[in-house]
């Protein structure tokens, strides 16, 4: 008779399965659950990371669209800026939406206007007749029709 040769003693898991099923289809599962829950968690991770970015990125547009000028005072600057004495004092900017054709301003506020029309968001679009001459009438510039 041939010696019966002795298996190894199996100790049980801390989860009291013994360690000959530790692959066993039920803890398979339990494995794939926690990777599961894993992915589920890293997944909301990235989603509250996501949601804290695109907040401060709302916040930082916010503030740039607090520093952006109304149409107010675009108007209001527009206004203070259209002054002359001679023809010659007149800067044409041409179009701006919803400003006005064309928009006319003393050439010394002709940098300072045009970096605020350019701050201002407009998506609107005008159509513009012609017109003729630019002249100062009144202490204003305006633009004389054909």
């Amino acid at each position: 008779m041939a010696a019966q040769a002795s298996l190894p003693s199996v100790r049980p898991l801390p989860w009291g399965c013994p360690a000959t099923v530790r692959w066993s289809h039920r803890l398979w599962d339990n494995d794939r659950i926690m990777m599961t829950s894993a992915i589920r968690g890293a997944f909301l991770a990235m989603l509250a990371t996501a949601v804290v970015v695109v907040g401060g990125c709302e916040s930082t547009t916010s503030t740039e669209e607090d520093d952006e000028p109304t149409t107010q005072e675009v108007t209001d600057a527009l206004d203070d800026a259209n002054y002359c004495t001679v023809a010659t004092d007149c800067a044409d900017l041409g179009s701006w939406c919803p400003f006005g054709c064309p928009v006319l301003v003393n050439e010394a506020e002709e940098d300072s206007i045009l970096a605020l029309l350019n701050a201002y968001d407009s998506d609107c679009v005008s159509s513009c007749p012609s017109y003729g001459a630019i002249d100062c009438q009144a202490g204003q510039c305006v633009a004389l029709p054909y």
